[in-house]
């Protein structure tokens, strides 16, 4: 039997509750995805730049990124019962096998003689997960979400924040196939030119006049 929730006064089955949840992850998981694309993209276009790749200001723009996809995989995998993460997705999925379908395109995950998913292979996904994003977590819990008065958590290498936004990618895929049917491709293709606002030099010999004239009249006796 499907188990209920309740949605706006109305009975919501597991796997509607399970839809609306990977709408959220989705959501987190694909900004994420396009965060990662911009950064990698500024990267590669300062990297024959020495002036710019070894600048302050790129290393801040990499150091932003990096705290952002770390607090979203902290994110994916948080077990609070009231969090819609991609661990509690999973966890939910591997304790009621039986209402998931899997499509053709899945037919690898299906139990032994059966049309629906196997909890095991499911366990596998979580496991993955979570082995995946353990540093990450202690890091962030320790260092960015609270300031712990004697850290003792090894910052994890840019690696493992890689890995575990590459993870996350994959597993959307594969679980929004899982559950909607939907071939998704979270590799984001934009339809705009989100560096056109970098072909113009933001300091120009008459910006930086202004600035410095602006910098003189503040200290300036009248």
């Amino acid at each position: 039997m499907l188990g209920l929730t309740r949605e706006e006064g109305r009975a919501v089955s597991s796997t509607e509750g399970w839809k609306n949840s990977l709408e959220h992850i989705a959501e987190e998981i694909s900004g994420l995805w396009l965060d990662r694309l911009i950064w990698r993209s500024i990267r590669e276009m300062v990297e024959q730049l020495p002036g710019a790749r070894d600048s302050f200001m790129v290393a801040w723009i990499g150091e932003q990124y990096y705290r952002r996809a770390a607090l979203s995989v902290r994110t994916m995998v948080d077990r609070d019962q009231g969090s819609d993460s991609l661990l509690n997705l999973l966890i939910d999925i591997s304790h009621n096998p039986a209402e998931v379908t899997c499509p053709g395109a899945l037919h690898t995950m299906r139990a032994p003689g059966l049309s629906t998913v196997d909890p095991a292979l499911v366990q596998a996904d979580i496991d993955t997960l979570t082995a995946s994003a353990s540093r990450v977590r202690q890091y962030v819990n320790k260092h960015l979400a609270h300031v712990a008065k004697s850290p003792t958590v090894q910052i994890p290498a840019i690696t493992e924040v890689d890995d575990g936004v590459q993870l996350l990618g994959e597993l959307l895929e594969k679980y929004t196939l899982l559950l909607r049917n939907v071939d998704l491709r979270v590799e984001p293709v934009l339809d705009f030119d989100w560096a056109a606002g970098l072909r113009e030099p933001w300091l120009s010999p008459e910006s930086e006049r202004r600035r410095a004239e602006r910098d003189y009249s503040k200290y300036t006796v009248n």
